[in-house]
């Protein structure tokens, strides 16, 4: 049960740290664009359109690295949920087969009907 809970509880700190990574590079976006425009040697008519911009951009920025730099984790962590799922499939087949005899699936086939046709 612990063996279950632990990576469960990191996977899940991972995915908040992930949102609230995205939250902060779209402040850091907003607030960055304007200035490093201006440092550039830009003039900036419309200082709102680029605030937003760099919001855009810093949230893709860290998204693409944290894809790069989580993505591996996430993706064992997902696999092994998976193969989890299959454990319980498994499982669940196998009480289904000690339960039922070979009588009881021949009744899932149904009966042999020859077909008819009719003119």
């Amino acid at each position: 049960m612990l063996t279950r809970l632990i990576p469960d509880i990191y996977i899940w700190i991972i995915e908040v740290a992930l949102w609230f990574a995205l939250l902060i590079a779209g402040f850091v976006g907003y607030e960055a664009a304007v200035p490093a425009l201006k440092s550039a040697g830009w003039t900036v008519a419309n200082e709102a359109a680029w605030r937003i911009g760099g919001a855009v951009l810093g949230v893709f920025a860290a998204f693409f690295v944290a894809v790069a730099v989580t993505g591996p984790l996430l993706l064992l962590a997902d696999i092994r949920r998976s193969a989890k799922v299959l454990e319980d499939i498994r499982a669940s087949v196998k009480a289904l087969e000690a339960d039922g005899s070979a009588s009881s699936a021949e009744d899932l086939r149904g009966k042999r009907v020859e077909p008819v046709f009719k003119l």
